[in-house]
């Protein structure tokens, strides 16, 4: 991006910095976490080929970076999140006289 802009790295950073109220790596962390997330709900790809498609070195590295940022491995993040979508669609009948939505699914 330096070169295509013509401007040095920091001058970069501190634009960047300026705009966004984060730092570039931070930034680009963020952007990553939230692809994994996504990707983890939509259960296309296995935590390994999240884990690789992200560029992590390891699936154990990856899983210890998602649990530090969202506070859930990404396999009880993915339980949570199956747990939501079951409760979403639990018939209405469930719903309205009360019970558990997920054991009438």
């Amino acid at each position: 991006m330096c070169s295509e802009f013509a401007i040095g790295s920091t001058i970069l950073k501190n634009l960047f910095k300026n705009r966004t109220n984060s730092g570039v790596m931070k930034n680009y962390s963020k952007l990553k976490l939230e692809y994994a997330k996504r990707q983890n709900r939509e259960k296309m790809y296995s935590i390994t080929e999240i884990a690789d498609q992200l560029g992590y070195s390891s699936v154990h590295y990856f899983s210890k970076h998602f649990k530090k940022a969202t506070g859930f491995a990404p396999t009880e993040y993915a339980r949570m999140i199956a747990n939501k979508t079951s409760r979403k669609k639990a018939p209405q009948s469930v719903l309205v006289h009360g019970g558990d939505p997920l054991q009438s699914v």
